[in-house]
């Protein structure tokens, strides 16, 4: 299982001055292409090293929803130490493009990795070469000072990239928390304190309780990939 991540949200009334007094080192995506090197050979989920039988199970069981139908498309990556990150597009819908899963999927693994991922599966088919092994992967997230780009937020897909350009034309205050499985939220309030805890808790609740972070506060990024 992956571990628990070390992002640790910071008292608020200290962030509000942070944000206030100048602009924080954060981090987003990079918008690095995924390496894809598609085969015809099934993965035989069993033989996946790296993780552990709880995902082994998730990835069999996300492996026979994509065979019935339920799953339109999926992109499993994971790396050495067990960490992984699986992105899925529901059967029904139109998939968004393999390489936009292929970039959730390693930028879900690369935030508790720290570390390059390598795309162990895709839509049932192994992505081990004839050597043996994994394409290697270019870094999908980069720490870096940063303004507020909606091309840039890690996790989600395209479509909603494309929602949260409104969050850049909202007036402060104002927080954006996103979450590694790719769920979101972003609140306005009269105080920089209330937008980050409305934010915090909408997220983590659309999110089944799950952990969500503090991507953005007013027009920064505020969210710390070096950790």
């Amino acid at each position: 299982m992956r571990p628990i991540p070390a992002f640790v949200l910071p008292p608020l009334a200290a962030l509000a001055l942070a944000v206030i007094a100048a602009a924080p080192a954060g981090a987003d995506s990079t918008n690095a292409a995924p390496v894809i090197e598609m085969t015809t050979v099934p993965v035989d989920v069993a033989r996946l090293p790296w993780i552990g039988d709880d995902t082994r199970k998730f990835v069999a069981d996300t492996q026979a929803r994509f065979k019935s139908g339920q799953v339109a498309a999926y992109v499993f990556a994971a790396s050495p130490n067990g960490n992984w990150g699986l992105r899925t597009a529901e059967g029904g819908t139109t998939p968004p493009s393999i390489a936009d899963l292929a970039r959730q999927a390693l930028e879900q693994c690369e935030y508790f990795y720290v570390l390059p991922c390598r795309i162990m599966a895709i839509n049932g088919m192994a992505m081990q070469d004839g050597t043996g092994g994994w394409a290697a992967q270019p870094y999908m997230l980069a720490p870096e000072p940063a303004r507020f780009d909606f091309e840039r937020v890690p996790f989600v897909g395209e479509h909603d990239r494309q929602l949260l350009r409104d969050y850049a034309f909202q007036s402060s205050p104002k927080a954006l928390a996103v979450s590694d499985g790719g769920f979101w939220s972003w609140k306005g309030a009269d105080t920089v304190q209330d937008a980050i805890t409305l934010a915090m808790n909408d997220c983590k609740t659309g999110n089944g309780n799950q952990d969500c972070y503090l991507y953005a506060v007013n027009d920064f990024v505020v969210m710390d990939f070096k950790r």
